[in-house]
């Protein structure tokens, strides 16, 4: 089964690893290009959660997210991934106060 990028759908080998808060992870996936209605419905999907919870939750977590490295690149916001050709190239994102 292909995996396709949860931004534009293109399929791709690409994960980014997210970590953090409620608020942290909507961010990030706003900064993705998701619409701030549909990354707090993503997200309290992942909390079990109301998307108006979201922000109420700071127990970091983990979300692992299928992204293209065309829609990596195009936010501006976060390193690209490692070259093609390396088995499921990751790029972990953690917020600045990760312990």
């Amino acid at each position: 089964m292909e995996a396709k990028c949860t931004i534009c759908g293109k399929p791709t080998d690409t994960l980014l690893c997210l970590q953090g808060g409620g608020k942290w992870l909507t961010g990030v996936l706003m900064a993705l290009g998701i619409s701030p209605g549909d990354a707090k419905y993503m997200i309290g999907n992942l909390l079990d959660c109301e998307p108006d919870e979201v922000f109420s939750h700071q127990k970091y977590e983990d979300l692992p997210l299928i992204v293209c490295a065309d829609c990596i690149k195009k936010s501006g916001k976060f390193p690209p991934p490692e070259p093609a050709g390396i088995p499921n190239p990751t790029v972990l994102v953690q917020p600045a106060d990760w312990h």
